[in-house]
C-alpha cells in the first residue's frame, strides 16, 4: 500500500511540475494543451511513468507468486507432519509385534508412502529453487527431506530383516516328527501363522484343522469362523482362510477321526481336498476319493458354501447352522458335520496334509 501510495505522489508532483514547465497559466480554464505542448508533455511523462507502471505491475505479480508458494509450503508441512505420525505409529507396532506378516504389509505400505511424499518433496523444492526465492521455510523442507530420506533407510532395513526371517519359515507340517505348535508360511503370501503339528495320528507332517473336544462352544459367526477361534493347545477351529491359502497352495490329503468314549475309532482319508476363498463362501470345491466309507456324507456337500448362524449361505429354507448350532459346508444333500458335538464322542479331529 504504501508502494502505491508513493507512486501517486510522484505522479501528481511529476504532473504539477510538467504543468508548469508547459507554461500553462494559472487559472487557465481549458484541459486542452495546444499540439506542440502536448507533444512535449507525452515525450517528458511517458518515459518517466512507463517504468512506474512496470514496477506496480511486477509488485503484483511478485505478491501472487509469494502466496502460491506459501501455499505450497504448508501442504509440505502438512505431509511432513502427517508422515511423521505414521512413521511413529508403524515403529511402535514393528517393535511390538515383530513376528507379524501383516504388519510387514502395513511396513511396505508406508515405504512406499514415504518415498512418494519424497518425491514430492523434492519436486517441490525444485520448482522453489528456480524461483530464486530465499525463504527459511526451504532450508526447513529441506532439512526435513533428508530426516524422511535416513527414516525410509531405517524402514527398509526393519523390512529386509523381515523378509529374511519369513524366507525361513516352512511353508507346512511336513518335517516336524512330534506334536507341537508351530509357525508355517506359505509362499508367495504375505502373512505367516502358527498351526498345531502331527505326526503321530495318521503319519507324519499333518496340519490339524479342527480339535473339538467337547468342552468350545461351535456355534460361532461367520467372522469367527473365518480366521479361527479356540485354543491350539486345546478345542480350536483354525480358519477357513487359514484352509483356503493351504489347500490353494498346493494339492492336500484330508483325514478325518473320530474318537469315542467306549474306545473304538472311526477314521477316513480322503486325498484332494481344495477350499475357495472368501469371495466364493470358501466352497468346498474338492474332496477327492475316500479310503473307507466312514463320512461319507461329506461327499454331498462338495460345491458347498461354508454357513453359520449369521450366514445361510446353503439358501435352504430352514438354516442348519443355526438349527445345529455349529458351523458347516450344509447342503440339501446332508446336513452332518464334524463340527457339532456327539455326546459318545471323546475327540473330533480333521487333519490336512501336503499330498507326498
Amino acid at each position: 500500500m504504501f508502494i502505491y501510495t508513493f507512486i501517486v505522489l510522484i505522479i501528481t508532483s511529476f504532473v504539477t511540475i510538467s504543468v508548469e514547465d508547459l507554461g500553462l497559466a494559472e487559472g487557465q480554464q481549458s484541459c486542452v494543451l495546444p499540439d506542440d505542448q502536448e507533444d512535449k508533455c507525452s515525450t517528458i511523462c511517458y518515459p518517466t511513468i512507463k517504468p512506474l507502471l512496470k514496477h506496480v505491475a511486477s509488485c503484483q505479480e511478485n505478491k501472487e507468486v509469494i502466496s502460491q508458494l506459501q501455499d505450497i509450503i504448508r501442504g509440505q508441512k502438512i505431509d511432513i507432519n502427517r508422515l511423521k505420525l505414521e512413521y511413529d505409529i508403524i515403529k511402535d507396532r514393528l517393535e511390538e509385534y515383530k513376528k507379524s506378516a501383516v504388519l510387514n504389509n502395513q511396513l511396505n505400505k508406508a515405504l512406499d508412502n514415504n518415498r512418494n511424499i519424497v518425491r514430492n518433496l523434492n519436486a517441490k523444492l525444485n520448482m522453489l529453487i528456480r524461483l530464486n526465492t530465499t525463504d527459511d521455510s526451504i532450508r526447513q523442507l529441506n532439512e526435513e527431506n533428508l530426516l524422511l530420506r535416513q527414516r525410509n533407510r531405517e524402514l527398509e532395513e526393519m523390512a529386509n530383516e523381515k523378509e529374511t526371517q519369513m524366507q525361513d519359515i516352512p511353508s507346512s507340517c511336513l518335517g516336524f516328527e512330534e506334536q507341537g505348535i508351530r509357525q508355517i508360511k506359505v509362499p508367495g503370501e504375505p502373512i505367516e501363522f502358527n498351526v498345531l503339528c502331527d505326526s503321530k495320528i495318521a503319519g507324519p507332517g499333518w496340519t490339524v484343522f479342527l480339535r473339538n473336544l467337547g468342552d468350545e462352544n461351535f456355534n460361532r459367526n461367520w467372522t469367527e469362523y473365518e480366521y479361527g477361534f479356540g485354543d491350539l493347545k486345546s478345542t480350536f477351529f483354525r480358519g477357513l482362510a487359514v484352509l483356503h491359502v493351504l489347500t490353494q497352495s498346493q494339492p492336500h490329503e484330508l483325514y478325518m477321526v473320530v474318537y469315542s468314549k467306549d474306545g473304538s475309532e472311526f477314521s477316513n482319508y480322503f486325498d484332494n481336498i481344495l477350499v475357495g476363498g472368501e469371495s466364493e463362501g470358501y466352497r468346498l470345491k474338492s474332496i477327492g476319493n475316500p479310503k473307507t466309507d466312514n463320512f461319507i456324507f461329506i461327499k454331498n456337500q462338495v460345491n458347498a458354501m461354508f454357513s453359520t448362524y449369521d450366514r445361510n449361505n446353503a439358501k435352504t429354507e430352514i438354516n442348519y447352522a443355526a438349527q445345529k448350532q455349529s458351523g458347516w459346508w450344509y447342503s440339501t444333500g446332508s446336513q452332518l458335520s464334524l463340527t457339532g458335538w456327539d455326546p459318545n464322542a471323546k475327540q473330533i479331529l480333521m487333519l490336512i496334509r501336503p499330498k507326498m
